[in-house]
């Protein structure tokens, strides 16, 4: 057996053969009548006062450090009534059952030495929670449950805080699972409206594309025809004008007229509505025209009825046939132009 346990037996049996006990702090006989009850356990005077200096300064200051402190106390209690039998224990020769109560009583509680700081991560885990800082409190649980790891908690209190801890964080991880499965779920339903709304949007801009092109082939083709049927009727009115630039009698003159205006009766016939929209703007000048040549005729046979007072008739006559001139060349223009 070590010198130190025999020493301590020995004193344990001393002080028992002489009528006293022993400090439960120095170890130190101390006689029966002179022992103070401090806590649950007898100590010497000056260990008495040492023990009430140092409770006064380590008074908690809040309700969690408050019950730290009377785990941390019942702990240490614990031990030392623990390594007081065990020594009586080994002084009666139990060696076995000794040692193994010599390695609880020496041994750091868990309780002793986390505590405070379980509790106070338990009451911010609760306040996140209840704040609805749903990943805040999570982090605050899962920091509290590492440092707890695999221990157990020997107080009714603190075990029941781990229990709560552990189950709250639990219950928070399938809440935040499930709102992170809604929200991935809103945005891939999000995302496919979004890709239908932009597939609906090229489809519809397409088909659009697609008519515009239609159309102005379309119209291409009509403003064609257009420009083919018209042809005659611009050769037929220019044939009539240049007739006008040689001397001609009006008889000969009303002749060319009717020709063109058959002409144009002709050509209004053919056009088609498509054909007619695509060149209406030429058509209209071609229409003016054909109407200047048609005064100037209806001029000039005033004119010959007329008995020396026919200037004003011969000034109008050369003024129609002025302005049909110029409505034609605008004509030829906007259908070489494509309008």
């Amino acid at each position: 057996m070590p010198d130190d346990v025999h020493q301590s037996a020995n004193t344990v049996q001393s002080a028992s053969e002489a009528g006293c006990t022993c400090c439960a702090f120095c170890g130190e006989p101390v006689p029966t009548r002179e022992a103070k009850l401090f806590g649950a356990e007898l100590l010497c005077k000056d260990c008495t006062q040492i023990a009430a200096v140092a409770r006064q300064a380590r008074r908690p200051a809040s309700r969690i450090a408050e019950r730290a402190a009377k785990i941390n106390s019942a702990a240490m209690a614990t031990n030392r009534i623990a390594f007081t039998a065990v020594i009586s224990i080994i002084a009666l020769g139990g060696i076995a059952i000794g040692a193994v109560l010599v390695n609880h009583a020496t041994k750091d509680t868990w309780e002793r030495d986390n505590a405070a700081s379980v509790l106070a991560l338990s009451a911010e885990a609760k306040r996140l929670d209840a704040s609805q800082d749903l990943q805040a409190a999570l982090a605050t649980y899962d920091e509290l449950l590492a440092l707890v790891g695999a221990a157990q908690a020997e107080d009714e209190h603190l075990r029941a805080e781990v229990e709560a801890a552990r189950q709250r964080q639990q219950a928070l991880r399938a809440m935040i699972a499930a709102e992170e499965a809604t929200r991935q779920e809103e945005e891939q339903a999000r995302a496919e409206s979004e890709r239908l709304a932009r597939q609906r949007h090229e489809r519809e801009e397409r088909e659009r594309r697609q008519q515009d092109e239609k159309l102005r082939q379309a119209v291409a083709r009509a403003y064609s025809s257009y420009a083919a049927k018209t042809a005659p009727l611009l050769e037929e009115l220019e044939r009539l004008h240049a007739a006008l630039t040689v001397k001609i009698l009006y008889g000969d003159y009303l002749s060319r007229v009717q020709d063109a205006k058959y002409a144009y009766d002709k050509w209004i016939e053919d056009l088609t509505g498509p054909e007619a929209m695509a060149g209406v703007e030429s058509a209209l000048l071609l229409e003016e025209a054909m109407n200047c040549y048609i005064v100037a005729a209806d001029s000039w046979s005033k004119l010959l009825s007329s008995r020396g007072g026919g200037t004003s008739y011969e000034a109008e006559m050369q003024g129609k046939w002025a302005e049909a001139a110029k409505k034609i060349t605008e004509a030829k223009q906007l259908i070489a132009t494509g309008r």
